[in-house]
């Protein structure tokens, strides 16, 4: 597993998730679901009351009756996060796609953009 990764039968128990089509409770479905993830915060119920805040962007979410499996390409814990660190870093991410050149480098750099700013909605 990835850094950050969690195991899910260490006790954490998801109440919702959010994906392309909008909240979905976790907890039983009435079918299956497989579904990309949209980007923003999961927050991981544990055993004691106590939670835990994720940032998530890209991936795949799996419910079915067996559990919940989430595997994101992006997973940072909120408690990370640096508000004026990541203004700064949009504000550096704006003026690289100022300078780049048309093409791949700009999709990257609007790409860089859109990832920090939903970091920023999710504080």
């Amino acid at each position: 597993m990835g850094e950050g990764a969690r195991r899910a039968d260490e006790g954490l128990y998801p109440r919702a998730v959010l994906v392309e089509r909008g909240p979905h409770p976790a907890c039983r479905p009435p079918s299956p679901i497989l579904s990309t993830l949209k980007p923003g915060v999961v927050t991981v119920y544990k055993d004691g009351g106590s939670t835990d805040r994720i940032f998530v962007k890209g991936g795949m979410v799996e419910v079915n009756p067996q559990g919940l499996t989430l595997l994101a390409e992006v997973a940072i814990p909120m408690a990370e996060l640096d508000a004026a660190a990541l203004a700064k870093q949009i504000k550096n991410a704006e003026e690289d796609l100022a300078d780049a050149k048309p093409g791949e480098a700009q999709r990257k750099a609007a790409e860089m953009i859109e990832h920090l700013k939903a970091l920023q909605s999710a504080l």
